[in-house]
């Protein structure tokens, strides 16, 4: 377990019987545990070994919580090669992502004027799991 901690959201990779690993994530507040996930089969709800392992793991050696940057600050110190070189990594992992690439960006873009139904019908095909046939029109 390399056990990180991003702001007040502890976080760890721990090794699984079901799985080479699993995502261990607990969310802390001024109160105490706000929220827990872990993606084992009983995680979702969490209460789980894994997320009790890195309670235990922040009480008994808080120090050996490495800080992390929130996603935001990391995403924004990158250099624009680098983002594309973590996108490419991204889609060669997880190759259904792709389709994400013809969404249109949250942000304004000054030559971005007409929205493509072409795009549209592909994203919602892709939602509804490939069935084209009703957005055909």
């Amino acid at each position: 377990m390399e056990p990180l901690r991003q702001g007040m959201t502890l976080k760890a990779s721990c090794l699984g019987s079901s799985a080479p690993s699993y995502r261990v994530e607990v969310a802390l507040d001024e109160e105490g545990i706000a929220g827990a996930e872990c993606s084992c089969p009983v995680g979702a709800s969490g209460q789980c070994k894994h997320i009790a392992a890195l309670l235990l793991t922040w009480l008994n050696n808080p120090e050996s919580f490495a800080q992390i940057a929130d996603t935001q600050t990391a995403l924004e110190e990158r250099s624009k090669p680098e983002l594309i070189a973590l996108v490419r990594q991204m889609l060669q992992r997880y190759p259904d992502l792709e389709y994400l690439l013809q969404l249109p960006l949250p942000i304004k873009r000054t030559d971005q004027t007409t929205i493509n139904p072409a795009v549209i019908r592909r994203q919602v095909s892709h939602a509804f799991g490939g069935s084209s046939n009703a957005f055909s029109a």
